[in-house]
């Protein structure tokens, strides 16, 4: 990750918004922080912000147990 935040288009940066995103479109952004974390090209970075940011997502979608297991995963990678 670089000074300014991630590399445009990457993982990373895509996961990146898809956290700023799980309040304002929860749905969206569960549907990229899956595509993420469920992809090869993902790092285990952009893995465990994904994971956050379905935790956040499915937290705003009213799926509290959901949301720990996605928020506990993503802090065990």
């Amino acid at each position: 990750m670089g000074r300014g935040g991630p590399e445009p288009g990457t993982p990373v940066a895509r996961a990146v918004a898809a956290v700023a995103q799980a309040q304002t479109d929860p749905a969206r952004a569960l549907h990229i922080a899956t595509e993420i974390a469920d992809s090869r090209r993902s790092g285990p970075e952009a893995r465990a912000v994904a994971q956050r940011a379905s935790g956040l997502a499915l937290a705003e979608l009213h799926r509290p147990a959901e949301a720990m297991t996605a928020l506990r995963r993503g802090a065990r990678i």
